[in-house]
């Protein structure tokens, strides 16, 4: 395996040293000790963390989702594996006065940490019109400084572009 795509498995955050050591030590076995695993997860864990010093803890765009939850809408970050999983998982989040909700899951991440831009699912709980939540899910990304691209349909998702992940 190469440094770039140790690095790349390191670059959503949502991937822990321990996590890449192992997955590696164990993919690659027979040619490579997991000293000079280590070694290599050492350097690149200190690039990023050099990189990311002095970022805030979460960028505006994921302090404007968060605080959709005061308006009753769920939000969750890297929020399962796959969009198919955060669909069917996302039920289990709400609580009794939450109407709504917005995710991305960890294959989004990725996307985004690559400069994918990142792509929000969202929906109600009762069935109603999702496209409302929507609406307040571009507003508060708008609001947030963030571009947006979504058509008003409830079959699109929203995807926010141009964005920088830092995480």
């Amino acid at each position: 395996m190469r440094p770039e795509d140790l690095a790349s498995a390191l670059v959503d955050g949502g991937l822990d040293r321990e996590y890449v050591v192992e997955t590696v030590v164990e993919s690659f076995r027979d040619t490579v000790s997991e000293d000079e695993v280590i070694a290599v997860v050492d350097r690149l864990v200190t690039e990023r963390d050099a990189e990311q010093a002095g970022w805030p803890d979460s960028g505006p765009v994921l302090d404007a989702l968060a605080a959709l939850s005061d308006k009753g809408i769920v939000m969750r970050a890297d929020f399962t594996c796959c969009g198919s999983c955060g669909a069917a998982e996302i039920g289990a989040e709400a609580g009794d006065d939450d109407r709504g909700y917005v995710f991305f899951h960890h294959q989004d991440t990725e996307i985004a940490a690559t400069g994918g831009g990142l792509m929000l699912s969202y929906g109600t709980f009762d069935g109603t019109d999702p496209t409302v939540v929507g609406r307040e899910v571009v507003e508060a990304v708008v609001a947030a400084g963030a571009e947006v691209k979504w058509n008003g349909s409830a079959s699109r998702f929203i995807h926010v572009t141009p964005l920088r992940w830092r995480r």
